[in-house]
């Protein structure tokens, strides 16, 4: 909105103050809240989600310090009607996540931050799956951090994951239980051997931070890990949710925070009208466009769910 204040208007020669455009985009975040509450039952319908959240900053907060760090959490699905949901806590507490997931009953893919463990004990409805992404990652940093030229024990790693992997790129348009079969036959006899390796190298003693780090999260994650080749239809990793997120973490960079609480939130259900535009395959503007000039007619339920992205055939560009 500053960009926009200072490098277009003015050059047309129009005084339009950055914060006006702000109060602005604080009320239409909050106009399009039905629609929100619309997309998160969508969201808890599905038979699989997948969650993240990341780090921001609003400065002006009730009880809580301008330098302290919030967070921007996602919620999201990998089916043909695609929601992508962000909403905004100054906390990481369980609560949030329960509160997003309300009745979900289904499978959850998340990265191993412990409060989707307590949700997903508390509630048998829910299989919580882990994300080979972030045990690769670890591995990764741990053979990264190795002198140039050495390999060993994160390699080792490197090499069973990488083979889990390629299994998957090679099914990735297969039906459901062709993917189970496959991952029955090849996929649990490299994670059979993943396993065995595992329990050998947590009985000697690792000098490396990183590669401690690598083993105990393989180890602690094993059983959430390995459940994905129970169904066909189940992920192996959190990334889906990871490329959601990152159109904000991106922009972070750029605007670094929110003024307010009513900043952060507007800017939560903006964020998740565009990022599940894109993921419908429909145009940003056009489709925010068509919003906008329609949510304000809408008299039933019905009437606003017609403004789902996944249930507007054509936008008017």
């Amino acid at each position: 909105l500053y960009r926009q204040s200072n490098l277009v208007f003015k050059r047309l020669g129009v005084e339009l103050d950055s914060t006006s455009m702000a109060n602005w985009m604080i009320k239409c975040g909050q106009l399009v809240q039905p629609l929100i509450n619309l997309g998160l039952e969508a969201l808890r319908a599905q038979a699989v989600l997948f969650m993240d959240e990341t780090v921001t900053q609003v400065l002006k907060e009730e009880g809580r310090r301008a330098s302290q760090q919030s967070r921007m959490w996602i919620m999201t699905n990998n089916t043909e009607q695609r929601m992508v949901l962000f909403h905004y806590s100054p906390t990481r507490e369980t609560s949030v996540a329960e509160l997003m997931l309300g009745d979900f009953s289904g499978t959850l893919m998340t990265d191993g931050y412990a409060v989707y463990d307590c949700i997903a004990k508390a509630n048998e409805s829910i299989t919580h799956l882990g994300c080979w992404a972030h045990a690769r990652r670890y591995f990764k940093e741990a053979s990264d951090a190795q002198p140039k030229g050495t390999s060993g024990k994160p390699e080792q790693a490197l090499s069973y994951i990488q083979k889990l992997f390629r299994i998957e790129a090679g099914i990735k348009i297969a039906i459901t239980d062709e993917k189970y079969r496959i991952r029955q036959q090849e996929s649990m006899p490299i994670l059979a051997a993943l396993k065995k390796w595992l329990d050998k190298s947590l009985k000697h003693p690792v000098k490396s931070a990183k590669l401690t780090k690598a083993l105990t999260y393989l180890n602690n994650q094993w059983y959430k890990l390995s459940r994905y080749t129970e169904n066909g239809a189940w992920p192996i990793d959190n990334n889906h949710a990871e490329n959601c997120i990152r159109p904000f973490v991106i922009g972070r960079k750029n605007w670094l925070f929110s003024t307010s609480v009513e900043g952060a939130k507007a800017s939560a259900n903006l964020y998740s009208l565009v990022e599940s535009a894109k993921a419908n395959n429909l145009e940003p503007s056009a489709y925010l466009k068509t919003v906008f000039m329609l949510l304000p007619q809408a008299e039933t339920v019905e009437d606003i769910e017609a403004l789902l992205p996944w249930n507007i055939n054509k936008v008017d560009g």
